[in-house]
């Protein structure tokens, strides 16, 4: 398939494909039933979609479901978790660990004083900004994802989390059409009578089964599982493992003093 599908970046297929493909399992699954093409037909044709664009439409659209999703997260939450757990208002580190997590970056970013909680409540707008420049500079310098593959990780997991939940209301109405659509054949068996012409063939029957199980599978694990609760923990994880990254960062700037 040369650069095909299997060989886009990591993050796009995991964080934006896969959610994509998640929420089409019964569409999928159906096609899967209806379209009788071997292995290399679907290679050749998962070949096409990407040379075609295809690929690269759906991460763009599921991209920007997601990140106008995250607004209205953040604005829910009072901020990006990323700079919310850098505040003293937030619990979601113990005081010690965020007091050395606030050594390190003045340390690491030059002119940097991070305020104290008396500070934070007497401007906290002041406060927010200089945790987002802190943050800015923690998102630049932890990139390598060799370097930084907790980092990395949990930004892919957060990214998953984050684009299912945006594409949830159109999961939830193809499970609903998957399931409509796979019943209505077992109930007009149901209350057709003896003389009726009308039967199902056993592939038909199969075919609607695995959709309804699908579909119903779809619906509930997006119902139960995939919710803001969900995200949030994902994000916070997320920002703990970003700024978590700060002690390595100080450890390798100080053996690069020493050596120096």
């Amino acid at each position: 398939m040369g650069r095909g599908i299997w060989f886009a970046d990591h993050y796009v297929l995991h964080a934006r494909a896969m959610p994509a493909l998640f929420v089409s399992i019964p569409v999928i699954v159906a096609a899967f039933f209806f379209l009788p093409l071997t292995l290399d037909k679907w290679g050749a044709v998962l070949a096409l979609l990407a040379s075609c664009g295809a690929f690269g439409f759906i991460s763009v659209q599921v991209s920007g479901l997601g990140n106008k999703q995250q607004r209205k997260l953040f604005d829910r939450w009072g901020g990006t978790p990323t700079s919310l757990i850098l505040s003293h208002s937030n619990d979601e580190l113990n005081p010690h660990t965020k007091a050395r997590y606030h050594r390190n970056l003045e340390s690491l970013i030059p002119g940097l004083v991070l305020p104290n909680a008396e500070h934070e409540r007497a401007d906290p707008e002041s406060a927010a900004w200089k945790y987002d420049d802190a943050v800015n500079y923690l998102l630049e310098v932890t990139r390598d994802k060799k370097q930084f593959p907790l980092v990395y990780q949990d930004n892919v997991q957060y990214g998953f989390a984050r684009n299912l939940l945006a594409l949830r209301g159109l999961g939830l109405f193809i499970s609903a059409i998957g399931l409509t659509l796979s019943s209505v054949p077992f109930i007009s068996q149901l209350f057709s009578g003896p003389d009726d012409s009308w039967s199902m063939t056993l592939g038909s029957e199969w075919t609607q089964a695995a959709v309804f199980i699908a579909s119903a599978m779809l619906g509930a694990l997006l119902l139960v599982l995939v919710t803001e609760t969900t995200v949030e923990k994902r994000a916070f994880r997320y920002a703990r493992s970003l700024v978590g990254a700060t002690d390595l960062l100080v450890k390798k700037s100080s053996e690069k003093t020493d050596w120096n």
